[in-house]
Parts: structure tokens; C-alpha cells; sequence
């Protein structure tokens, strides 16, 4: 966004008062559409950028309207300079002089009006800070969180970092967020999204063409684009139509995981699903899902998959549109070398999870160095974890990033899951999902997600676009289901009953 605005400034010879002019009125719009016939008072705390002269620009409007205003400023006023400087020079001629914070003043006047505002307007750092705030800024923080009061941010919560809504010590909590022409990843990405509130994004009018020729191939995925890749079937279609899918999962105490993925698959719209499973677990399957077809292999608890077993899976994989692998699976020596195999000569999309990822460890040169079609990993924290050697800190606080560098590298695609789900494609592309609830931390709602992910790839689905689809879908089911039995009532079987729930209302039918 930096770079937008200073090709709209300087090669598109946009003024910087303009921008600053019609995002200023965005947020003035919002607050009157709030605001009782009897306006109480409203708050603006200004820093010294591009974010103060918008708020500047918002204190002027509603004085203009009569409307009580209050204007505090973080920085001395003679450091007002460029398009602020100019708005807060505006906000004088009508007798309106900002209140100075700084460290040698008491906050007891700020807090008295904080707590008798109608409305606050964080106007404060916007998308430039870069380092933790200071003691005296992280009081000014706790005073507007405290208050009780509706806060608009404009452009993103004072504190948190814009690249990676990361929280620089501390941040201003907002009831509602007004981003200007595109969403800041800060404002999306945990731990910024929670300080967020309402996100709203609203058009300053920069050509389309700038923000194409600064395109940073980060996109947030919503229904109108998955509505773009899943389809409702054909009127006269048969099974085969709709996609043949070989699962590989499940061992002695966790033929939940397989039960949950082959479910999962079925509900959204796979036509066949066969199931390989370990002999002493085959009953169960076939009990629990009864529109599979099971393939039994070995008579161990886990996979012992010696090549007998291991044509018999490139056999019934030639037949299936896609094949997916690891929920449940358990962990062999002999189902590494299996999967090495399977990412090696399978043709179609495979979809890597749980215990198939365990396998690959860090060892990603000798599974990935050659591989026969389009490959799809769907790691939690902790196994991207293995699969980097970073921590699960640093993966959290850079999800994007290590997402698309593995992606790149590998030339995988790469579902990392968690709040915020990222798929990063190998041509640089990332898609951040804003679907989904903390009920779905759960036991299993990744087996959900492998059989909805699986099901789409199977149904010739381009891969990409499958693992697009599938995370939007399972937030969605979730929060469906949330809807009826709140986070805390969610279980993975209600889960897979929402899935189906969640395709119908994107499609249609």
C-alpha cells in the first residue's frame, strides 16, 4: 500500500491532500451513521502521519457539522509537516487547537474524556509503526481500551504491525476498522485480527492499474471466488462424473481420522470413494461409512506396506482422480518409504496430511526432489514446525512468509492451518481464509478438512483452486454450526453436517 500511494502521488500525480481528503470522509461517514440526533462527544488522538492528517481531516467534518469534538495529538504540533500539517492548519482556522499527550502530562483529563466520549477515532501510528511503543503511549492505550466507548481505527489498531498483525507491546482495541482501498494483512492475520473489530474497506479512488502493477499476490479468499470454482453438478450426471477418490488413513485407535475424512469427502460431492485401510481396523470403516469402498491392507495395527501393498494403492490410485494420505495413519519406516512412492509416480493431485507429513520431517529433498503431479501439504503449526525446523512461534508470527517460501522451494502447495488459515502456491501467490471459529480447535476438524480438500481435487478441480475452496468451506461449515450450537458445543461430527450446508449456500442448490 505504501508503494500504491506513491505511484498515485508521484507518477499519477494524485494530490496526497486528495487521498487524505476522501479517507478522511469515509470514516466521518461511518460516524455520523452511528451517531444519535443528540451527538454526544467525539474523541480524535492524532499521530504526526499520513494517519493524523486523516484524522485531523475527521475533526474537521463533524465540527463542521456542529458536532462536539476533541482533538488530542501524540506529538508537539510544530512537528506537523506535509498533507497533516496542511489538514491540522485547516482544524485551527475554525478554532479547534489539539491537546498535546507527552510524557510530562498527567492522563487524567484524557481519561475523564475518553469515558464521557460517544465515539473515539484512533488516528495514531496507521500502517508505519515498526518497533514496540513506549510506556507513556501504552497507558494512552489502556486509558481507550478501558473506557467502554465505541472506537473507529482508521486504517488499522494503533500498535499492531501492518505486514504481520503483530503487537508492538501493546494496541488499540477497535470496535470497527476502516482500511483504506485494500485490507492490511495486519488487520487480518491473528494477533492483529482480534484487535480489529468490524473491518470495513472502502475505495479512495486510486486507479485500478496502480494497484495491478503493485500487485503483491496476497488475496483474501471470499465467496465470489469460490463460487467461482465449485459448480453445481450436472443435471444428468453419474457417479463417475463427480470424481473418484482413494483415501489412505487410519490405524488400531484412530479410525476416527479415516471415518472423519471419508465422511467429510462424501458430503461435499465426491461420486466414488474408495478407502484403504489396515485389516484390523476394515469393519469399522466400512460400518462407519458404508458408501465407501474399502480396500484392506496388511493385518497389523499400522501399515506395513511391502510392495505387494504398495502396488495394490498405485493400482487403485490409476482409477481415482485424486488421492489423499496420513489422517491417522500412524508412523512406519515402511509407510515413509511407501509415500515416497506415492509422491514420486502418482500422476493426479495428492494431498499430504497428519502422519504423512510426520514422515517427510525435514526431510522435503528427498520426498519433494521429484514428484509425479500436482502435491498438496495441509500442516498445523507444529508439523510445519518439523517440517522447517522453526519454531512454532516464528511460524505463527509469519505465516504468510514460510508458507510461500516452502511453497517456492518445494513447488508444492502449501495449506498451513490454523486462525487464518494461508494457501501459498508455488507461483507466489498467497489466499488468507477469513471463514471459521476457535470451536473448530478441535480434535479432528483437520480430518474434515483433508476429506473436503480431497473431494474438490477429485471432482477436476485445478489443485489450487481446491485448496482455496476447501478452507473457505470448512470455516464456513463451522461457523454454520457454531450459529446453532455455539464455539464451545461444536464437535467434528456436527462439522461434517455443515459442510454440506456451507457448499448450498455458496452454489445455489
Amino acid at each position: 500500500m505504501k508503494e500504491i500511494d506513491r505511484t498515485a502521488i508521484e507518477d499519477y500525480k494524485i494530490p496526497g491532500l486528495k487521498l487524505m481528503e476522501t479517507a478522511g470522509t469515509h470514516v466521518y461517514d461511518e460516524i455520523i451513521k452511528v451517531l444519535d440526533e443528540d451527538a454526544g462527544l467525539i474523541c480524535v488522538i492524532c499521530g504526526s502521519g499520513n494517519n493524523g492528517g486523516d484524522g485531523y481531516v475527521i475533526a474537521r467534518k463533524l465540527a463542521n457539522r456542529f458536532i462536539p469534538v476533541k482533538v488530542y495529538s501524540t506529538v508537539p504540533l510544530e512537528k506537523l509537516s506535509g498533507d497533516a500539517g496542511i489538514n491540522y492548519e485547516k482544524l485551527l482556522e475554525l478554532g479547534i487547537r489539539p491537546v498535546v499527550l507527552s510524557s510530562s502530562n498527567k492522563l487524567d483529563d484524557f481519561k475523564n474524556d475518553m469515558e464521557n466520549s460517544d465515539i473515539i477515532v484512533d488516528a495514531i501510528f496507521g500502517t508505519g509503526i515498526t518497533r514496540e511503543v513506549n510506556d507513556y503511549m501504552k497507558a494512552v492505550f489502556d486509558i481507550i481500551n478501558g473506557s467502554g466507548k465505541k472506537v473507529i481505527s482508521v486504517d488499522i489498531p494503533s500498535g499492531i504491525g501492518a505486514d504481520d498483525g503483530v503487537v508492538y507491546g501493546a494496541a488499540v482495541r477497535a470496535s470497527k476498522t476502516i482500511s483504506f482501498q485494500l485490507p492490511k494483512i495486519g488487520c487480518i492475520l491473528f494477533p492483529g485480527a482480534e484487535y480489529t473489530g468490524d473491518l470495513l474497506i472502502k475505495d479512495i479512488k486510486i486507479p485500478k492499474d496502480v494497484i495491478e502493477k503493485n500487485n503483491s499476490q496476497m488475496y483474501v479468499i471470499d465467496e465470489n471466488r469460490v463460487k467461482k470454482i465449485i459448480k453445481p453438478k450436472k443435471r444428468d450426471s453419474h457417479k463417475g462424473d463427480n470424481g473418484k477418490l482413494l483415501l489412505i488413513a487410519g490405524s488400531k485407535g484412530m479410525a476416527g481420522a479415516s471415518v472423519l475424512a471419508g465422511k467429510a469427502a462424501l458430503k461435499s460431492g465426491i461420486g466414488l470413494l474408495k478407502m484403504a485401510v489396515p485389516q484390523s481396523i476394515n469393519d469399522i470403516v466400512q460400518i462407519s461409512v458404508p458408501e465407501a469402498v474399502c480396500l484392506p491392507l496388511g493385518d497389523t495395527d499400522t501399515y506395513k506396506l511391502n510392495k505387494t501393498y504398495i502396488k495394490e494403492i498405485l493400482d487403485a490410485a490409476k482409477e481415482c482422480t485424486a488421492v489423499a494420505v496420513g489422517p491417522g495413519i500412524g508412523r512406519s519406516q515402511d509407510f515413509s518409504k511407501a509415500l515416497e512412492i506415492m509422491i514420486k509416480e502418482l500422476k493426479g493431485p495428492l494431498i499430504i496430511d497428519a502422519d504423512a507429513i510426520n514422515a517427510i520431517g525435514s526431510r522435503a529433498d528427498r520426498f519433494f526432489s521429484e514428484i509425479g503431479g500436482d502435491r498438496i501439504i495441509t500442516p498445523h503449526p507444529g508439523e510445519m514446525s518439523r517440517l522447517t525446523g522453526l519454531s512454532i512461534q516464528d511460524i505463527n508470527q509469519n505465516r504468510v512468509n514460510i508458507a510461500r517460501e516452502y511453497s517456492e522451494k518445494w513447488g508444492i502447495i502449501v495449506v498451513l492451518k490454523g486462525a487464518r488459515t494461508v494457501v501459498a502456491s508455488p507461483d507466489g501467490d498467497v489466499y488468507i481464509n477469513i471463514t471459521g471459529n476457535p470451536g473448530m480447535a478441535t480434535g479432528g476438524s483437520g480430518d474434515v478438512l483433508t476429506g473436503i480438500l480431497s473431494s474438490l481435487a477429485a471432482q477436476n478441480i485445478e489443485a489450487k483452486a481446491a485448496a482455496i475452496a476447501s478452507v473457505f468451506v470448512h470455516g464456513k461449515a463451522g461457523d454454520f454450526v457454531a450459529a446453532q450450537t455455539g464455539e464451545h458445543g461444536l464437535t467434528t461430527s456436527d462439522l461434517i453436517n455443515g459442510v454440506g450446508i456451507s457448499i448450498k449456500s455458496i452454489i445455489g442448490r
